[in-house]
This record gives structure tokens, sequence and C-alpha cells, in this order.
């Protein structure tokens, strides 16, 4: 451990871990063993920290400032993000207050297929595809699924009766837009 872990309630992610001497004697031990020196990072200090200490790959490094990436590539030093933390924030991040910005760079470029549990990743996604019991029953992009009768309109409405009273269901929605 290099810094402080997300999950541990009593260890802060800022915290460093590990004197100097340490993190160079342990790079030095796994150097004479013919093998790398990895640790677990997520803060830009504890990176910078470590990757001049000599510790050849960093797994997580989720808060890695531009500079610090390009001195861990000028020192070869290999960071493994860790995509389940990624996957967290592309699918719950607004719910955890990261501003939309931030959620459109997760995607960006990028083919980026996920399996949604909850109608708000849908919605995000260029193409929606529906299952039922394994099988492919609905295709296409939420805007047309939500007004196209079938299990996904149905758990659009469900969803929206459940969040809030203040929005009707949306065959009132559509039937109100039909009349103008």
């Amino acid at each position: 451990m290099g810094s402080g872990g997300v999950a541990s309630v009593s260890d802060p992610l800022e915290g460093i871990q590990f004197s100097n001497d340490e993190v160079r004697a342990i790079v030095e031990e796994v150097e004479n063993h013919l093998v790398y020196c990895s640790a677990h990072i997520h803060p830009d200090r504890a990176l910078k920290r470590a990757i001049g200490l000599g510790v050849h790959c960093i797994e997580h490094g989720t808060l890695i400032e531009p500079d610090t990436a390009n001195m861990a590539a000028d020192k070869g030093v290999s960071i493994v993000p860790t995509l389940a933390v990624i996957a967290g924030l592309a699918e719950r991040g607004e719910e955890f207050g990261l501003p939309r910005e931030s959620l459109d760079k997760l995607a960006a470029g990028r083919t980026t297929i996920s399996i949604a549990h909850r109608l708000s990743t849908a919605a995000r996604a260029d193409r929606v595809l529906v299952l039922e019991h394994g099988r492919l029953v609905q295709d296409g992009p939420h805007a047309e699924l939500v007004i196209t009768p079938g299990p996904y309109a149905r758990m659009y409405e469900a969803w929206v009766a459940a969040t809030t009273s203040r929005w009707p269901p949306i065959n009132a929605v559509m039937d109100s837009a039909e009349d103008l």
C-alpha cells in the first residue's frame, strides 16, 4: 500500500504509507529477486512519491494528474487503472456527485458496453439492447424505446412513477404531444 484505500474507513485516501527508506528497501529487495515492485495508490501526491522512489507498477492511480502521468511514462512505470472503479463511476457517478462533463469523459472516443440496471445509465447510451430471459426483445435509442410499446417503456413508466409524482406517465406525455 502506497496510500490510503477507498473502502477502509480508518485509512484516509490521502494518507501516505511507509517511510521513504522503507519503500526504497522494498524496491531494492524485489529487484534483487528480479521481480517488479507494485503499489496500491490513489492520490497524485503518493503516486509522485512512489515513482520517485523507484516503484515499478501502480495499481489504481485514480487521482493522477497529467504531469505525474508524464513522469510515470518517462520512467517506464506502469499504471494499472481499476476498471471496476471506472465502471462504478460511469454507472453511479451522478448519484455520487460526479459532474456530467466527467462522466462524458469516461466514454469519449470509445465503444462502451454497459450492462445497466439503472435507466439513467441506459438513457445515456447511443443504443440500448433490451433482454428478457436472455433473448433480445428491443433495440434502439432510449428516446425511441420510451415511446415504443414494450418492456423498456414499461420500465421507464414505472421508474418515472417511482421517482417523482410531478412527471406524468410517458403515455400521457406522448398523447399530449400528438395533440400539438
